[in-house]
């Protein structure tokens, strides 16, 4: 089958079925339960392009769902978060997708594109790890790590 020949929403479909399937075999060797809420807001996150916030994916369970508690929300981001499917980017205000699940310990870089909203993941842990360890030779423990550049990325520089 060739790519090419498929109309864009089926491919789209295909994306989100494929990105989920491996979010799922992840938890599984996790041994984590994914529940139904939690699988829901999967469903939303996965919708979505860039930076997420608890408020949209509040607003579209509610939708959804009717009545939905800020709380449940909230436990479900941070179970996504412990799976290593989510960054929480305080830097950011929200939350992003992991661009790289297969490697779940990368410490990553998030690139934040202030044109077209686009988020990118660097994973360059050795460089970040040098940085860390020169940090703590200078008396500094750095407790969490979240690294948000903005800027703007090549498609958006190179239409002007």
């Amino acid at each position: 089958m060739l790519w090419y020949n498929i109309p864009l929403y089926l491919l789209i479909i295909i994306i989100i079925c494929v990105n989920k399937n491996h979010v799922l075999t992840i938890c599984q060797q996790n041994c984590a339960q994914v529940t139904p809420l939690r699988e829901m807001v999967l469903d939303l996150l996965l919708q979505y392009n860039g930076v997420v916030k608890a408020y949209q994916l509040l607003s579209d369970m509610k939708a959804i769902r009717g009545n939905v508690a800020p709380p449940t929300v909230y436990r479900a981001l941070d179970f996504w978060v412990e799976q290593g499917v989510l960054h929480k980017t305080e830097a950011l205000n929200g939350y992003v997708l992991c661009q790289h699940l297969a490697q779940h310990q990368c410490s990553g870089v998030i690139l934040h594109c202030t044109h077209c909203q686009q988020i990118f993941e660097e994973c360059h842990t050795d460089t970040l790890e040098l940085f860390k360890e020169e940090l703590t030779n200078k008396g500094f423990k750095v407790q969490m790590q979240q690294i948000a550049l903005k800027g703007i990325c090549r498609t958006c520089q190179s239409k002007k």
